[in-house]
This record gives C-alpha cells, sequence and structure tokens, in this order.
C-alpha cells in the first residue's frame, strides 16, 4: 500500500513539468509562426490564453507516463490507480473549470486566435484571385480593410471591419459576401505550419478544451448530463492503464498508451457529435459522448480482468530483458 501511495501523487509533477514543456513549446512556435496574439497583446496575454489548453493536454500526457509509472512498478495497482484517478478527478472537476474561468478561455473563438497568424499591417497580401490591405487587427477582427477580388466586379471594396475565420480560410467583411482566400494567403502560417498529424491533434484537443469549458465549473452546474461526462471522462482515462500492460514488451505497451491518449478525442470528433445530433432524440444527444466513453471504459475494465495476474505479467517482462 505505501508504494502504490509513493507512485501515484508523482502525477502533479508530471503535469507540471508537461505544463512547463508545452508553453515553451507554444511560446516558440507563435513566436516562429508570427501569432497575432503574440504580437497585438505581448507574451503575457499569449500565456494566459494557452495556458488552459497546455493545461489539458499536460494531464494526459501525465495521466500516460503515470500509467505506465504504476504498470512497471512493484506497487498493487488497485490502490495506485484509485489515487490517480482521485487526483485525476480534482483535477477535471475543480482545477479545469477554474483555470478556464481565470484566464477568459472563450471556447472555439479562442481556439481560433491561438492559431491565428498576423496578418501583415498596410501591405498588399494577394491570394488567387483575392487581394486585402489592413490597417489594423484585433484577434479575428480586422480593421479598415480593403477587398480587391478580381473575380468580382467592382473590384474594390472597402469595410470597416472583418471577420476572419482561419480554420476555413474565410474572410467576412461587415457587409459584404464571405471570401475564400486559400490556403496559401498567410506565407508565415505556411513556413511554420505543423505536420498534418500533429496539427489534427492539437485541433481536437483545442475542440475538447473548448466544450469543457463551455460546461463551467460543475458544482455550479450540476446538470445530470455534465456530472456524468465529467466523472466517465476521468474513469476512461484511468481504464486506459489496460494499454500499459497488453503486452510483453515495454515500447509496444507505451506506443498503445499514447495512440490511446490520442484516439481519447475520437469521442467528441464533430462526425460523431453530427451523428448522434442526427439519429438520437434531442433529450439524449447530450448523453452521447458518455455512452460511448462508459462502453468503451467496460470493455478495457473487462479485458484487464481477463489480462494475467499484474504479478506474472511483471516476471514475464523480467525475463523479457
Amino acid at each position: 500500500m505505501k508504494r502504490s501511495i509513493g507512485v501515484a501523487p508523482r502525477f502533479p509533477g508530471f503535469a507540471l513539468a508537461s505544463l512547463i514543456v508545452l508553453l515553451a513549446f507554444a511560446l516558440a512556435y507563435s513566436v516562429a509562426s508570427g501569432a497575432s496574439i503574440l504580437v497585438d497583446r505581448g507574451v503575457a496575454a499569449f500565456v494566459g490564453m494557452t495556458l488552459y489548453p497546455a493545461l489539458v493536454a499536460s494531464t494526459f500526457i501525465a495521466v500516460g507516463l503515470v500509467l505506465v509509472r504504476i504498470a512497471l512498478s512493484s506497487a498493487r495497482p488497485v490502490p495506485a490507480l484509485l489515487i490517480l484517478w482521485a487526483e485525476l478527478a480534482l483535477m477535471v472537476l475543480v482545477v479545469f473549470p477554474l483555470v478556464s474561468s481565470a484566464t477568459g478561455w472563450s471556447g472555439p473563438t479562442a481556439a481560433m486566435e491561438l492559431q491565428l497568424p498576423m496578418t501583415p499591417v498596410d501591405t498588399v497580401v494577394r491570394s488567387g484571385d483575392v487581394a486585402i490591405i489592413v490597417e489594423g487587427q484585433q484577434g479575428l477582427t480586422m480593421n479598415d480593410t480593403i477587398v480587391v477580388d478580381f473575380s468580382a466586379r467592382p473590384r474594390f471594396s472597402r469595410h470597416a471591419t472583418a471577420t476572419l475565420d482561419p480554420r476555413d480560410n474565410i474572410l467576412v467583411p461587415a457587409g459584404g459576401p464571405p471570401l475564400y482566400l486559400g490556403p496559401a494567403f498567410f506565407p508565415a502560417q505556411e513556413s511554420a505550419a505543423l505536420p498534418a498529424t500533429i496539427g489534427s491533434t492539437v485541433d481536437d484537443l483545442l475542440g475538447f478544451a473548448s466544450r469543457l469549458s463551455r460546461f463551467g465549473a460543475p458544482w455550479r452546474n450540476a446538470s445530470a448530463p455534465v456530472l456524468l461526462e465529467y466523472v466517465l471522462i476521468t474513469v476512461l482515462l484511468i481504464s486506459l492503464w489496460t494499454f500499459a500492460r497488453m503486452s510483453q514488451w515495454l515500447l509496444l505497451n507505451w506506443a498503445l498508451v499514447l495512440l490511446a491518449l490520442r484516439a481519447f478525442f475520437l469521442v467528441y470528433h464533430p462526425s460523431l457529435l453530427d451523428f448522434a445530433a442526427a439519429e438520437l432524440p434531442a433529450s439524449l444527444y447530450s448523453f452521447a459522448p458518455s455512452v460511448v466513453m462508459a462502453a468503451i471504459a467496460l470493455l478495457l475494465i473487462v479485458v484487464a480482468i481477463l489480462l494475467p495476474p499484474v504479478k506474472r505479467w511483471r516476471t514475464e517482462v523480467e525475463h523479457e530483458e
């Protein structure tokens, strides 16, 4: 029992270390890509807006590290997993809402702003048939924007403001039709673009963080779907321990845990949520992620029971080494 108590408390340390690394990486990447929020508001504002999603990501990383640590240690797994579950529940139910509220995380809008590069001011920027000149930019809003659309008549138009959707590269001028800017509109973004796999992971992570931020503090919004979803998030993450001892090869187990943590976000994939919205009654739609997580967690728990006892598995791993 003492060994179990000694393993799980590593979670806060792993989470803090991961948080520092992620914030440093996000800052370096944003400097390279010329992120608008970094240029407009400075480092302090950037760290404040990045802190919440980075905390969510670091929590996932820390969970994976501790699960592997529990599998490899001589500690009794059940007490260690229960302690980890309590720490994770505290993080998800209390720390996440507090940090989200304190930093003013604004959900999808904040997620888009973090990925938004800075538009060159007083410079003609052209992509395809569209060129724009911007006098200033505040987040997703461009001020005093001149648009030149070579495919339209008249070609020139001026707008007091224009709103940018960086996910789809669409500019919506005030009083004008939406304009598709094309993927090459921001050269700084192209030069510092993340690989597709990492980029999709970041998008899914930001979507998950935005969903939780909309829930707010569970003790203030104590609806049954929200509380159930919060609890099942922690249960599913703890049940991923099954992958940490799935085989006798430790590297394979580590890879499985990493893939399982990545696959977790598929529960909140837009296509799945759209399918649930189309097929389920409105009263049951809010329970869709919970049902999926409960089914997966139950399956993993059954698999864990069917696997060889932990002591025998550890002995086999030692022999393999």
